[in-house]
């Protein structure tokens, strides 16, 4: 079986990819909420029994980091699009039983199922792992029809185990963010009680 593509990626598939792949783990996002309330919280309880404002500067550094996350995040995204050439020129290839042979202007490979270490679908996007920080962008309309994008993604369900550990946050990236919320959290507690 052979499945034919052929297309380029378009900057709205690039940055879906991106977001796709840096998306953050459902318990990071349930503690960092839960972090995020219990900060404004705690800063609402201390101005009811103290009206002082001590603890301000505080939640403005923390509103802060926050804004510069995401915008740093947008600009890197940005960034990588206009340095990567493979995605801005056209591609084409084949999907086998054997793996997946890409064509673009600049490069030729042949990559077998068994390189691919996990994958990450969308409903019409497909990203495959060859380790935590190298991946392939699959957008669906690289597909001739509707068949040939719905053979694809059954065949990276079947050849790819799937191990959520890998895209752009993996162990290191957890520890660090449960590191600093527990930081940031020491530190908004001792500001309110001093």
């Amino acid at each position: 079986m052979e499945i034919p593509f052929e297309g380029q990626i378009k900057q709205e598939d690039f940055s879906q990819a991106y977001s796709l792949f840096h998306k953050l783990p459902k318990p990071i996002v349930i503690i960092g909420g839960g972090i995020i309330l219990f900060i404004i919280g705690v800063f609402i309880i201390g101005l009811i029994r103290s009206p002082s404002w001590s603890a301000l500067p505080t939640v403005i550094m923390i509103l802060v980091l926050g804004f510069l996350g995401w915008w740093i995040f947008r600009f890197t995204r940005r960034d990588q699009w206009k340095s990567n050439e493979a995605f801005q020129n056209p591609i084409s290839g084949i999907v086998s039983n054997q793996g997946i042979r890409m064509t673009g202007t600049n490069f030729t490979s042949e990559v077998s199922w068994e390189l691919y270490r996990t994958y990450k679908i969308s409903s019409d996007m497909v990203i495959l792992y060859q380790s935590s920080f190298s991946y392939n962008v699959f957008p669906k309309s690289l597909f001739q029809s509707e068949d040939d994008w719905e053979t694809f993604v059954e065949l990276v369900e079947e050849k790819i185990p799937e191990n959520k550990g890998y895209g752009g946050f993996g162990r290191i990236g957890m520890i660090t963010v449960i590191g600093l919320v527990i930081i940031v959290i020491y530190g908004f507690i001792k500001a309110m009680i001093d």
